[in-house]
């Protein structure tokens, strides 16, 4: 694991709160200038731009990684403090007592979270955190099935589960957080301004980031929890007469999809013909292995999977097959928009909702 992700969890797990403070100044030191550079490889802004986005991107990671998370985790132990069994039997108390036992040890460990040295440790031991909060909400769903309806519960049955809810809402908060969050949130604050200015990157067509070119993300807090619609590798659009147009279209796309991976190849065969090509060839590697990626994931979609599904069954985790999905719709939206002002990506076929 790099400096970064030690600086990230030394903050994350200090105590105190004046240290805390003076552990994200010193986190702040570095993360600062490694988003302004993530900035300055999507667009060719001014440095001034870019490093008041890079301030406004860690002053939201630090409200939600930090200070939001920091809040959940108090009231997650002052609900659990509260809570009482209801008069439902012994099954019922052991219930809860196991739930309860479970949550504290889940909040202890999240919150205290230390960087691993060996960084495929670290991805598992944030996935297995993520896991166990699916695990324990079902178990909250458990425990509250066949409770009265409103009109009929009791005072101490109303307040164990506003606490139980309480519980409840703040779990999914108390998931352990990677630097590839900030730089989500960087991504976001990133397009949210091209979409207000109206302004292209480069110079060029697309405002958003290659999806080959953006960094990977790894398994951690998720900035986007709703839904987000799915863009349908083998969409056809509504008019069925425009069969072959579309088949063209799409081809184009796949083609400006490939466009780094092109390039990267034929910087290889000049670097490798003038001699060392170290770094062209760990690019072209790379690169080779996010389009892989990208088009097994599009190509799985497009055969009707969901998400979960096209996660498990491409071995990745359900955060990277999202970012995949919307890295594409992004560029496809823009690719639209440029080579056919008058397409709309309203007009592309989504997902279906049951299978999101």
């Amino acid at each position: 694991m790099n400096a970064l992700d030690h600086r990230l969890y030394a903050w994350l797990t200090e105590p105190d709160a004046q240290r805390f403070e003076r552990a994200f100044d010193a986190y702040f030191s570095v993360a600062f200038p490694a988003v302004v550079r993530y900035l300055s490889r999507l667009s060719h802004w001014e440095p001034q731009q870019l490093e008041d986005l890079a301030q406004e991107a860690l002053l939201r990671f630090f409200d939600r990684a930090g200070r939001a998370r920091r809040t959940a985790a108090d009231s997650v132990v002052s609900a659990l403090a509260r809570l009482r069994p209801l008069p439902l039997g012994s099954f019922h108390e052991r219930q809860l007592k196991s739930w309860i036992d479970e949550i504290a040890k889940f909040t202890n460990a999240a919150m205290g979270f230390r960087v691993l040295q060996d960084e495929a440790a670290a991805k598992t031991a944030i996935h297995e955190f993520a896991e166990r909060i699916d695990m324990l909400l079902r178990q909250a769903e458990q425990m509250t099935h066949g409770l009265p309806d409103a009109e009929h519960r009791s005072a101490a049955a109303e307040t164990f589960l506003n606490d139980v809810r309480l519980v409840v809402g703040c779990l999914p908060l108390l998931r352990v957080p990677t630097n590839s969050f900030l730089f989500q949130i960087a991504r976001s604050i990133f397009l949210d301004e091209c979409k207000k200015q109206g302004r292209q990157k480069r110079g060029g067509d697309y405002p958003s980031p290659h999806p080959l070119e953006s960094p990977d993300v790894a398994d951690g807090f998720d900035d986007a929890p709703e839904e987000i619609p799915v863009f349908a590798a083998h969409a056809q659009l509504a008019d069925p007469a425009r069969d072959y147009e579309n088949e063209e279209f799409f081809q184009k796309f796949h083609e400006y999809l490939r466009a780094p991976l092109d390039r990267a190849a034929d910087a290889y065969q000049r670097a490798s013909a003038s001699g060392q090509a170290t770094a062209e060839r760990h690019r072209l590697d790379s690169l080779a292995g996010k389009f892989a990626r990208t088009m097994a994931v599009l190509s799985a979609i497009g055969e009707g999977h969901t998400q979960e599904q096209v996660a498990e069954r491409l071995g990745l985790s359900r955060n990277q097959v999202k970012y995949i999905v919307e890295l594409v719709q992004e560029a496809f939206a823009q690719f639209v928009r440029t080579a056919d002002p008058s397409a709309t990506t309203s007009s592309i076929m989504r997902e279906p909702s049951h299978a999101r």
